[in-house]
């Protein structure tokens, strides 16, 4: 497990930015849909909190990495 560095471009993935208002901090995702799903946590009134999700975990199955 390893925790992800958004920080820095990268020439292969598209890095968006998320300013939330609800957590008071700019948030790094790394698709579209991560975007989307920023908007929808930010105006639903039932989560209190959010983030990036900075961890990236590992599991090998049938001999190959998933």
């Amino acid at each position: 497990m390893y925790i992800r560095n958004l920080g820095k471009p990268s020439p292969n993935k598209n890095v968006f930015k998320f300013a939330s208002a609800k957590v008071s901090e700019t948030i790094m995702c790394e698709s579209t849909l991560e975007f989307d799903a920023y908007f929808h946590h930010e105006y639903n009134e039932t989560i209190d909190t959010f983030g990036s999700q900075p961890k990236v975990f590992f599991c090998v199955a049938f001999n190959r990495n998933s």
